[in-house]
């Protein structure tokens, strides 16, 4: 760091102290750098942290927490949580997240600190509000040093030294005012006046740097001639920042120094509710072409009027943005209000476009947009969200409820699938309460619809389920039947998520009404596919399998292919299921070949999910892997946690075949977790009940047990029938390998009778297959009967794993009787079944047929 200067006693008082607790430290290390702000608090942190970072091996970490951030709140501490462990490679979508904030908190900071520990690791926080911010933030490991910036005294922090920084002495400040200015001044007179200057400046490092680089523009300039230029507005300054008199007297001298439009120009970028400018957002406050917006940031920034935070965005130190918001409120020409509206505008109709691309893959005109138009508007996004709520935020304090209710339905899309959904929830709950302001009652209950889905994303169900209720409520009121239609599709898809099957059919019959009356085909196919997920969930395949058809051919009828590749997919998935392996992948393949027609990246993610586990069942390991790897792939570059969670699974299922089971584990573990983050329940028990089956591979089974037990909970709690069946098998398997066989079978049976109630021929194969294992000490005979059935079933299903199973079983049944060469025969027709599949099982049946 080149341009440090002095704070050779703080230094010193620093690092004396670290190495003086590093010898015989017993809990973290914690020093608090305290000091008014523009004192140097930062600059000082980052530079002993360069000069300790040897000590710390294992990371140095730097999180501005923005205690006092103009127009941005100070970070929560779950949010700044969540930035440390991505910041140490926890992928986001590991990271806890639930729909109780306190509980959220305590799981994040319980990973950071299990994370740290045992660690030596330098963190830097800076601007730190309070020690209710800091606190969840310290690391447990002793090993480890925190360096805390803050305005504010933290002396209440338990063994923290604090260290209060105080301006720079007169002779630091004066090297620092010829370091940056390159000048020296020559005799003694000039050197008194130098030392009138950084008095003039308060001695304040921020103050002085603005000021030397006046001079290093300014050949021409001596110090005789800044000391009058700052001399001279010292009293008119006073008036506009009384108590930091000289901080002022440097802002208006580095002002006064622009041209009259670069003056209009930074008053103007005051007004902006957020922290950070682009050339883009300057234009709409000024009325000006983007490039002119870009030609005067840099121009304010050659004369550290602004900071650069990023290539082509911009922000003012809150000091400064003070400066130039007192500038702004004393010009009633400026024309604040309609710089105002302009920005808004440009936001709303910006943010609308970019999350449509995002979302949808196509433009608010319908034109498809390419994977490049994506990029760009999933940047914009990720760069002026944090812009976006605060002039949402700005709107809804300053009576501008309209704008809040739009900038909201802009980005409603775009939080749902990347979030933050806490801040997604605000906003919506802003914008809801805010159309109620302005009697805006459709735009209410949009607000309200919005709610209820980000509410369903974090698992709060039922809190969902009474926006929905709200939202259709005001539908009925304003005689807006296709709205009251919607929000009862909705509602019936949150009763879902809840298990509440009877309440969920009820809506979607009854928003199927609704759309039939008013022609509404769309809505109707829409509809019908929601019937048929959840009466495939219930097990009635027989009613769901015409719903699914039925959505197909309205979808199609209206040309949404995009609806048509959902419908045709949840068709595959009931066909599957049922055991039509073929025609399930027929429309698999068909709904993906329109997904790619459409640009629907999202939709493909699910597609791919179910094609593989189809893949997979027909035997065919190595392009289910490819298939539920490449959905991983994409649900993680469109950031969609959900498809994260279900093609985790899936890829797992998969890894267990080939014998993969450590990352197999790992796979349902980390899905697992992001299902609980997300409040999904369903995606839940499928995580536990295959954790179950490779926990027992892998030997532990007491772990498999808790899974097992866990998911058949969760099932029965939903009404999940086809999961219930999954749950109890590996409730058996977990029997069997306890040795408690009769338990096993009792679970087992009942796993058979469920698969056959709701027509699953697959779970019903296997179930026969686990039964003949546990059977076979017990009597072949009744052991050779259910692989002789389950063989059949899996010959008629296409099923050949399962088939393999089978003549396996029956090849140790005709061990078992002495009949060695049909036995060596049926154990080599499963061996080359497994084979061709890649299977795991094939290693296990090669040794059974080895000689020895």
């Amino acid at each position: 760091m080149a341009n440090f200067v002095g704070r050779s006693r703080e230094l010193a008082q620093l690092t004396e102290s670290v190495l003086t607790s590093s010898e015989t430290r017993q809990v973290i290390d914690i020093h608090a750098i305290g000091g008014m702000p523009g004192v140097g608090k930062t600059a000082l942190a980052v530079h002993a942290g360069h000069q300790l970072a040897e000590r710390f091996p294992d990371g140095q970490l730097f999180l501005p927490l923005h205690g006092h951030t103009p127009g941005q709140s100070p970070v929560d501490p779950s949010d700044a949580l969540a930035s440390l462990l991505a910041a140490d490679g926890v992928a986001q979508e590991v990271i806890p997240n639930g729909a109780d904030p306190l509980s959220t908190l305590d799981a994040r900071a319980a990973m950071w600190r299990d994370r740290l520990a045992g660690k030596r690791v330098l963190l830097i926080l800076d601007d730190a509000v309070d020690q209710e911010q800091v606190e969840p933030l310290l690391p447990n490991a002793a090993e480890c040093l925190v360096l805390i910036t803050s305005r504010r005294r933290l002396a209440a922090l338990p063994d923290t030294v604090v260290l209060a920084l105080d301006t720079l002495t007169r002779a630091d400040a004066v090297a620092m005012l010829c370091r940056l200015s390159r000048r020296t001044p020559e005799g003694v007179n000039e050197t008194a006046v130098a030392h009138d200057v950084v008095q003039l400046c308060g001695q304040l490092p921020l103050a002085i740097g603005l000021v030397a680089g006046r001079m290093r523009n300014h050949p021409s300039w001596s110090f005789a001639h800044l000391n009058r230029s700052l001399t001279d507005t010292r009293r008119r300054l006073a008036r506009l920042r009384a108590g930091n008199i000289a901080v002022a007297a440097a802002f208006e001298l580095s002002y006064q120094d622009l041209d009259g439009d670069r003056q209009e120009f930074f008053r103007l970028l005051s007004l902006h509710p957020g922290s950070e400018y682009s050339a883009e957002t300057a234009a709409a406050l000024h009325d000006l072409d983007p490039v002119e917006a870009g030609e005067l940031l840099e121009a304010l920034y050659d004369e550290h009027l602004v900071i650069e935070s990023a290539p082509g965005r911009y922000r003012m130190h809150d000091l400064m943005r003070d400066f130039s918001g007192t500038l702004a409120e004393a010009d009633p020409e400026l024309g604040k209000e309609a710089a105002l509206e302009r920005l808004f505008g440009h936001y709303e109709e910006r943010a609308a476009s970019a999350a449509s691309v995002v979302v949808t893959g196509e433009w608010p005109s319908g034109a498809p947009a390419d994977r490049a138009d994506r990029a760009d508007a999933m940047a914009w996004l990720d760069a002026e969200t944090a812009n976006l709520l605060a002039c949402a935020r700005f709107c809804a304090d300053h009576g501008r409820g309209a704008r809040v209710v739009a900038l909201a339905r802009s980005l409603a899309g775009f939080l749902r699938l990347v979030g933050p959904w806490e801040q997604a929830i605000a906003l919506h709950q802003t914008a809801a309460d805010c159309a109620a302001g302005v009697e805006d009652g459709p735009g209410r209950a949009a607000a309200l619809g919005n709610l209820a889905l980000v509410r369903r994303l974090t698992g709060d169900y039922g809190g969902a389920a009474q926006d929905l209720v709200r939202a259709m409520e005001l539908h009925h009121a304003l005689g807006d039947r296709r709205g009251e239609a919607r929000a009862l599709n909705d509602l019936g898809a949150v009763y879902g998520q809840t298990g509440n099957y009877p309440a969920t059919v009820e809506a979607h019959q009854r928003a199927l009404v609704i759309f039939r009356e008013l022609d509404d085909r769309i809505g109707a196919a829409s509809a019908q596919n929601y019937l048929g997920v959840v009466l495939r969930l219930t097990g009635d395949y027989p009613l769901a399998e015409p719903a699914l058809r039925d959505s197909v051919e309205l979808f199609e009828a209206v040309g949404d292919s995009r609806g048509r590749a959902t419908a045709l997919n949840n068709l595959g998935v009931v066909l599957r299921q049922t055991g039509r392996y073929p025609e399930a992948e027929t429309c698999m393949r068909r709904a993906l070949d329109l997904a790619g027609e459409v640009g629907d990246r999202r939709g493909a993610v699910y597609i791919r999910n179910a094609l593989g586990a189809l893949r997979l069942l027909r035997g065919d390991l190595a392009d289910a892997e490819r298939l539920q790897a490449e959905a991983l792939a994409s649900a993680r570059e469109l950031r969609d946690r959900r498809g994260q969670v279900y093609s985790l699974n899936y890829l797992g299922a998969v890894r267990r075949c080939a014998g993969q089971l450590a990352e197999a584990a790992e796979a349902h573990e980390e899905a697992l977790q992001m299902a609980r983050g997300l409040g999904d329940r369903r995606a839940q028990g499928h995580a536990l009940h295959h954790l179950a089956f490779v926990r027992i591979a892998l030997g532990d089974v007491l772990g498999a047990a808790a899974a097992a037990s866990e998911a058949l909970g969760t099932a029965a709690e939903l009404g999940d029938r086809r999961g219930r069946a999954s749950a109890l098998r590996a409730e058996g398997a977990v029997h069997a390998r306890e040795g408690r066989t009769e338990e096993a079978i009792q679970r087992l049976s009942a796993a058979c009778a469920l698969s056959e109630q709701i027509g699953d021929g697959q779970g019903r194969a296997a179930s026969m297959n686990d039964l003949g294992e546990v059977r076979l000490p017990l009597g072949e005979a009744a052991a050779e009967d259910l692989h002789r059935r389950a063989a059949v079933l899996a010959r008629d299903l296409g099923s050949p794993g399962e088939e393999a199973r089978a003549l396996a079983g029956l090849g140790r049944c005709a061990h078992a009787r002495g009949e060695s060469d049909l036995a060596v025969g049926l154990l080599r027709r499963a061996l080359d079944l497994f084979t061709r599949m890649g299977a795991v099982e094939r290693e296990r049946l090669a040794g059974e047929l080895d000689p020895t």
